[in-house]
């Protein structure tokens, strides 16, 4: 059981091990980007170190971004958001940049940062929930198990065996009979003069009933 347990304990670090570098990897984009003011643009245009550019809009509007990508920089990429796409377009085109047109649909901030973020969290929260379910399990499977023997081992205690229990063998019984009744009132028999026995030796080969005859006596 503490095998299976450990076997789990390291399925589930591995499963967020994983998880949390998909997560990074999702949302690479977003930590690797650094959002550029209009000053900060110009710069970044005008220093050689752009490898290329892509401008992004959406048709029905004028706003847009502008990606710029660097080929010898630590920084992958850097976005610029402007208010209207014609002007950033003509600054691009004033220093001699060559740029890709990209129509992409309006999102709201919430479908394209906070989202991934809550579904990556979600998902890893669901996985640690199921493992530990599984590890729960496990663990009440084995306080089942332990509470069903003891269960069987009070009924079997509980069960009693009396001389009716016991076939044929009428002598023996007789006897042990009045063993049982002479310890539960030895008045009547000391009255007689009779002694209490110091012990019962059942003796007999395997099978002929000493064990039952003694729990009948015990019951």
């Amino acid at each position: 059981m503490k095998k299976e347990r450990r076997q789990l304990r390291g399925i589930s670090v591995l499963i967020i091990i994983l998880l949390a570098a998909w997560l990074l990897f999702s949302l690479g984009n977003h930590i690797s980007e650094e959002k550029l003011s209009h000053q900060a643009f110009l710069q970044e245009i005008q220093s050689k170190k752009i490898e290329s550019v892509i401008v992004e809009q959406n048709p029905q509007t004028p706003s847009g971004a502008v990606v710029l990508k660097y080929s010898d920089s630590g920084l992958l990429k850097s976005k610029y958001y402007v208010s209207d796409v014609n002007q950033a377009v003509k600054e691009l085109q004033d220093n001699h940049i060559d740029y890709t047109m990209n129509n992409v649909p309006q999102q709201s901030i919430f479908v394209t940062s906070v989202l991934p973020i809550l579904i990556s969290a979600g998902t890893i929260i669901v996985c640690m929930l199921m493992i530990q379910g599984r590890m729960g399990g496990a663990a009440g499977g084995a306080g089942r198990m332990n509470d069903f023997g003891k269960h069987r081992a009070k009924r079997s205690q509980d069960t009693k065996v009396t001389f009716a229990d016991v076939a044929g063998l009428k002598e023996e019984k007789e006897d042990l009979e009045e063993v049982v009744d002479f310890l539960k009132d030895p008045s009547k028999y000391t009255a007689l003069g009779a002694r209490i026995p110091k012990g019962i030796l059942l003796v007999g080969p395997p099978g002929t009933g000493k064990t039952l005859l003694a729990k009948a006596v015990a019951g």
